[in-house]
């Protein structure tokens, strides 16, 4: 027979996070017991916002970050450090006294019991010690999240070769690069304050860049026998990627996050 599971969140159910961060607004200078209670109201919303966002947060940076931004709604005057008021209040969460007779009685009837909670392993670790009964397997946050950049587009126009060119393509998606020149036109490109098509490929091979778009041709080129299709070649020879020629009202999008996505 296969083995019976209950999963529960720990706090909420097992442990009694009410109590415990309502305790915790409650220690607060300047804190009402009426602000205490809005300030739990506007912090449950504010979580769920701040969990919504795509990129992982620790926990505990969740719930400071939701603890300023419920007092910034409610227009509660929270004391210096206050928004780290649920942080330092975790270790001593209450468990319920109920909790204990009933896991047991259904870890005696055959249940496996787990915890699924959205908490970290740092904080979960506080309140493992109170709980009435082991659990046969605990789930956290922490253990089933990974942290995942997002898309990073970056745009060098009207500029000599630079440092600051090479920092902004840093690990760009796509980079929208001047190629004024061809590289033979290298002295007229520092002259004019602009770059050739070689070193918009070197940004961009240097950046881990992995789309590489030219724009901003000089028109000597739109009439020669190779067109503006030499600098995209000169481009490619130096940076080894994709090599994109934009032209007017054309829309070239990002590449995806996860290439083959």
């Amino acid at each position: 027979m296969a083995d019976k599971w209950l999963t529960f969140d720990c706090y909420g159910t097992v442990a009694d996070w009410n109590s415990g961060m309502g305790g915790a607004l409650a220690g607060l200078t300047g804190v009402s017991g009426a602000d205490a209670g809005r300030l739990l109201t506007a912090y449950h919303q504010a979580e769920l916002e701040i969990e919504a966002d795509q990129q992982w947060r620790p926990y505990r940076e969740v719930l400071t970050a939701g603890l300023a931004r419920a007092a910034e709604r409610e227009r509660v005057r929270l004391p210096r450090g206050g928004e780290e008021a649920f942080v330092r209040a975790w270790p001593d969460m209450p468990v319920f006294a109920d909790a204990g007779p009933a896991l047991t009685a259904l870890a005696a009837a055959g249940w496996k019991l787990a915890i699924l909670t959205n908490c970290d392993d740092d904080l979960f670790a506080t309140t493992a010690p109170r709980l009435p009964v082991p659990f046969d397997l605990v789930v956290t946050a922490e253990q089933v999240s990974e942290p995942r950049p997002g898309q990073r587009f970056a745009f060098v126009m009207d500029t000599r070769l630079c440092d600051a060119a090479f920092a902004l393509a840093d690990r760009a998606d796509m980079l929208v690069c001047e190629s004024t020149f061809a590289n033979a036109e290298a002295a007229l490109a520092r002259d004019y304050g602009h770059m050739t098509a070689g070193q918009a490929g070197q940004i961009a091979a240097q950046g881990g860049v992995r789309l590489l778009v030219l724009t901003h041709f000089s028109q000597r080129y739109e009439h020669g026998p190779e067109g503006d299709r030499r600098l995209a070649d000169e481009a490619a020879a130096v940076f080894g990627g994709e090599v994109v020629l934009a032209r007017d009202l054309d829309r070239i999008p990002v590449p995806a996050r996860h290439p083959g996505s």
